[in-house]
């Protein structure tokens, strides 16, 4: 799995003071990242961090594994997620799921890369539930269980997650973890095709060989079905 990190700019947008509070040192930092200014964002970030707020460790984290203000320092940026994480955020414990997964920064360690993964789950963290899903179908630091699988592919799918949504067709497609029904493998990957055009048409394509008529206007209903009620 390729490393990414992941600084989602909406989930701490709410930090800027509103009116007559007075000036929350978090908004100057976060106004210094967003404008690109990253060693001045580093320079206020890095003081919060030292005090213990768990969004600032992880932004912290964010720029060493990124290189941002920075030299790229992957240990640095396991032990800044890490400390974020204990403190129970959810976006460093996806990002720490991420280094030990990668062997980035720490020894590769996919037992403990699942347990970061599932902490973030748990919390309602799509990327996660997909990761965690990947886990049990792959067996990557626990038994291979598709139905376990299947389970947290589900869980991001409905959130939007695209590659859960092809994950979790696919199983459908196979019977693996879940009874084999290849209308509602077509309706995840056609759902899926709104973000991974070329990933999930080749998968809904070939699939497409073996449905009846009726089958295809079904996924075609379930998908259309799914995708109204999301718009709502």
């Amino acid at each position: 799995m390729k490393f990414v990190t992941t600084f989602v700019l909406v989930l701490v947008l709410s930090l800027s003071a509103a009116a007559g509070d007075p000036p929350d040192p978090r908004a100057a930092a976060l106004e210094a990242y967003e404008s690109g200014n990253y060693v001045e964002a580093m320079k206020l970030f890095n003081p919060l961090a030292e005090k213990g707020d768990a969004m600032a460790m992880f932004v912290v984290g964010v720029m060493y594994s990124s290189g941002q203000g920075v030299e790229d320092d992957p240990e640095k940026a396991a032990e800044w997620f890490k400390k974020s994480a204990k403190k129970g955020d959810p976006m460093a414990q996806f990002n720490l799921g991420l280094l030990y997964s990668n062997g980035k920064g720490v020894k590769l360690d996919y037992e403990k890369a699942l347990r970061w993964f599932k902490k973030a789950a748990k919390q309602g963290d799509p990327r996660a539930q997909f990761c965690v899903g990947l886990a049990y179908d792959f067996a990557q630091g626990v038994d291979q269980d598709h139905k376990k699988a299947a389970e947290w592919y589900l869980q991001a799918a409905e959130q939007g997650d695209s590659n859960a949504q092809i994950n979790l067709g696919t199983l459908y497609a196979n019977g693996q973890g879940v009874e084999q029904d290849y209308v509602e493998a077509y309706k995840w990957y056609k759902i899926a095709e709104l973000q991974e055009p070329l990933k999930a048409a080749e998968a809904k394509n070939a699939l497409i060989e073996v449905l009846s008529p009726e089958q295809y206007l079904e996924g075609e209903r379930r998908a259309e079905e799914w995708i109204e009620a999301c718009m709502e």
